[in-house]
């Protein structure tokens, strides 16, 4: 496969919808202008509902759902939500300050 144009070129759109790799393109103020089928198979939000937004806003969301499940699969105990979240409970504090789950 060549991409220099002569044959069997193929267009940067089919590279990035193509890959198992999921990729995020920002403008320069963060919002959203582009994201591949992957995201949605690690976010499961739908691209059209990203196209827009901005990264940080979405990225606070997944972060808190994050949160959340984490703390439900250990019934609630934050020593051992901040250790499978690879975090120290300071750490963990702050985010669930954040997001406001304390």
């Amino acid at each position: 496969m060549l991409l220099d144009g002569r044959t069997n070129s193929i267009t940067l759109d089919e590279i990035l919808d193509n890959t198992n790799n999921a990729l995020i393109a920002v403008d320069p103020q963060g919002r959203i202008i582009y994201a591949n089928d992957a995201v949605f198979n690690i976010l499961e939000i739908p691209v059209r509902d990203l196209v827009g937004q901005s990264l940080e806003t979405i990225l606070a969301r997944v972060e808190k759902e994050a949160l959340i499940y984490a703390l439900d699969a250990a019934n609630g105990n934050k020593v051992q939500t901040a250790k499978t979240l690879g975090l120290s409970r300071a750490g963990l504090y702050k985010k669930l300050k954040k997001h406001d789950l304390h």
